[in-house]
């Protein structure tokens, strides 16, 4: 579900779960967990497979890691709950652009 560390070039993306590093001369200084809000699976973009984790997550079915809960609390109320369903499905079907 996450992807290994690589360099991206310029037409890579960015997805939830995968880390940014600063690296200078081979020494870590920094680094940054992605979390994309809708991009359960971490492939950054947001399509139905999103929706079938969101589904998962509010059967509780599954375990997922914590980052993936982040990313799907849409509304940022901190609950995963069937508001954050209903905004994936209606990004899924175009009738929001973002989650704002």
């Amino acid at each position: 579900m996450f992807y290994e560390d690589k360099v991206l070039n310029e037409n890579d993306y960015v997805g939830t779960g995968m880390v940014i590093k600063l690296i200078i001369q081979g020494v870590e200084y920094d680094s940054l967990n992605i979390c994309i809000k809708g991009d359960l699976d971490g492939d950054g973009m947001i399509t139905s497979l999103d929706s079938e984790i969101m589904n998962s997550l509010l059967l509780e079915t599954e375990i997922y890691d914590d980052l993936v809960y982040f990313a799907a609390d849409i509304i940022e109320d901190g609950v995963i709950a069937m508001p954050d369903d209903r905004k994936i499905k209606s990004y899924l079907n175009g009738e929001i652009l973002d989650f704002k």
